[in-house]
């Protein structure tokens, strides 16, 4: 397992981030994209959620179109899968 920790991200979509230039889907959870119904409300959250944190992702897996597939976690240790979860973000 590679471990890395980023001083801020990217957001690609509602599962996946992008840091320096690098896909990373989050292990554990397929969000809505921006064009399915709840979408833009999913996302916009997910931006919220995201402002201004730095994350740690422990890559764990790779999926079908070659993403890494991480736990990402922020500096205090919050799972950000979870956290879109329990938003009902998922």
């Amino acid at each position: 397992m590679l471990v890395h920790d980023w001083p801020g991200f990217h957001r690609d979509d509602g599962d996946t981030i992008r840091i320096k230039h690098k896909q990373i889907h989050l292990f554990g959870i397929d969000a809505r994209e921006i064009d399915h119904p709840y979408g833009r409300k999913s996302n916009s959250a997910f931006i919220d959620l995201c402002n201004e944190k730095d994350v740690r992702a422990e890559i764990c897996d790779m999926d079908q179109y070659g993403r890494d597939v991480a736990l990402c976690t922020f500096t205090d240790s919050t799972n950000l899968s979870a956290e879109l979860v329990s938003q009902g973000l998922h």
